[in-house]
């Protein structure tokens, strides 16, 4: 191809032809003429292209048939760049590279150079210098520097003092999503336009168990299953526009709702009470570290025996057991100690004596089971007991201190699929691969 520029007649048109530079094909370039011509690609095997018969008939059979032999796109592309040379000024450009391997000169270029002889070729090899330069100079850059993870230091009655109980993992795992939310008040906005997903899907089946146990209804009513249905067709008419979408959810959940009833009937006789959704407030003691913790709980089921039943249904992934052990999966723990200290509406302070998870899936295991597992020879009231320590101790170092920086990713989950909403404000792409001591390699 050619790239020509053409003296502008007038002031040029913005939405034109950029200030008279064009770019022709050889065709186009043999038939005009313009006053600087930078003929490009003169690469061995583009111009002049491979003479090549094609796969089905060799040279002789071509000529046989009457037809042009391969070589004469060779005359043809003599002729053309013997007719672009013919412009008041002219740019000769060849690659030294083609994709990953070298490329050699043009046979027309190194005739046209081995004409003019070394002297004359050298002063154009020259002159042509100062255009390499330019192009390498638009490339060159300073040595690239991976950006720094953020280091926020907030006067300490800026930090928040109220968190949700979902945001304790956030507290241990990264505090600088905090400081985004609270101190700098920035809240991600949903995409316009986007279609409910799997989060809507969890919230709307955790709706309709929660509705099930807040009306009141019986586990062993033989209506129940058929209420639970109903209930479902009720909460998913959100999906009323995406009726397929819709129908196929209800299917699966239907599988899921007869496994509930069968789990609930099992344990009926030992349950006095179930709440549902019920909210936890806990506030610290005097003299300690001032921190509020807030939040719902799926389901808190009071036993006869006067301890709780904590159930926390999942509709994706549960955390594994090493994380539960390790205190990484706070959120039941905290929930056991709020319920064990300050009790919740409905039912005074009680013990804990189970913690679980639901598994709500669409696959061949629509409902699962999953008992919270807590460190060796303790108790779950003791690893609750514990665990609020540990978030209170977390609390003084990272929400009541004016020395503490609100890090990023200072201790990643390993199986995290998804970004943190602020993992672009704090351009964690740019420094979690440069295994620096800046970078998330390292975990504090």
């Amino acid at each position: 191809g050619n790239a020509s520029v053409r003296k502008p007649m007038g002031n040029p048109d913005p939405g034109g032809d950029m200030g008279g530079i064009s770019i022709w094909g050889r065709l186009e370039a043999r038939l005009q003429s313009c006053d600087l011509m930078i003929i490009c690609t003169l690469n061995e095997g583009t111009w002049p292209q491979v003479a090549d018969p094609g796969p089905w008939l060799s040279r002789s059979m071509r000529l046989d048939a009457g037809m042009e032999p391969p070589e004469r796109l060779h005359g043809l592309a003599a002729h053309d760049f013997e007719m672009a040379m013919g412009n008041p000024e002219i740019i000769l450009a060849h690659s030294m590279r083609v994709g990953t391997s070298p490329a050699l000169p043009s046979r027309l270029l190194e005739r046209f150079l081995a004409f003019m002889g070394e002297p004359a070729s050298a002063q154009m090899r020259l002159r042509g210098h100062k255009w390499l330069r330019a192009a390498r100079n638009m490339d060159r850059v300073s040595e690239p520097v991976p950006a720094r993870r953020p280091t926020p230091c907030p006067p300490a009655e800026l930090r928040p003092k109220s968190i949700s109980i979902t945001e304790v993992e956030t507290l241990i795992r990264s505090p600088y999503d905090l400081y985004a939310k609270y101190v700098l008040g920035l809240k991600p906005i949903d995409p316009l336009g986007e279609e409910m997903g799997l989060r809507e899907r969890g919230t709307m089946v955790h709706e309709v168990f929660a509705r099930f146990v807040a009306r009141g209804h019986d586990v062993n009513d033989k209506r129940a299953q058929e209420i639970l249905d109903e209930i479902a067709l009720e909460v998913f008419s959100l999906l009323d526009q995406q009726p397929d979408q819709r129908d196929i959810w209800l299917k699966r959940l239907h599988k899921s709702a007869r496994e509930f009833l069968e789990f609930e009937r099992l344990r009926d006789g030992q349950i006095k009470k179930r709440f549902a959704e019920i909210a936890l407030r806990w506030k610290s003691p005097e003299g300690a570290p001032e921190l509020q913790l807030r939040g719902r709980a799926d389901r808190i089921d009071a036993r006869n025996d006067g301890t709780l039943e904590i159930i926390d249904f999942k509709t994706g992934s549960v955390p594994s057991k090493a994380e539960m052990m390790q205190y990484m999966a706070p959120q039941m723990l905290i929930e056991a100690a709020i319920a064990g200290t300050a009790g919740f509406k409905g039912n005074p302070p009680s013990l804990t004596s189970s913690l679980s998870y639901i598994k709500i899936g669409s696959g061949y295991k629509p409902f699962e089971v999953i008992p919270f597992q807590v460190p060796d020879q303790m108790s779950i009231n003791d690893a609750a007991t514990r665990m609020l320590d540990m978030v209170q101790a977390r609390a003084a170092t990272f929400l009541n201190s004016d020395e503490t920086i609100m890090s990023a990713r200072i201790m990643p989950a390993a199986n995290q699929k998804w970004p943190s909403p602020y993992d672009h404000l704090a351009r964690v792409d740019e420094w979690i691969e440069a295994g620096t001591e800046n970078g998330a390699g390292e975990q504090e």
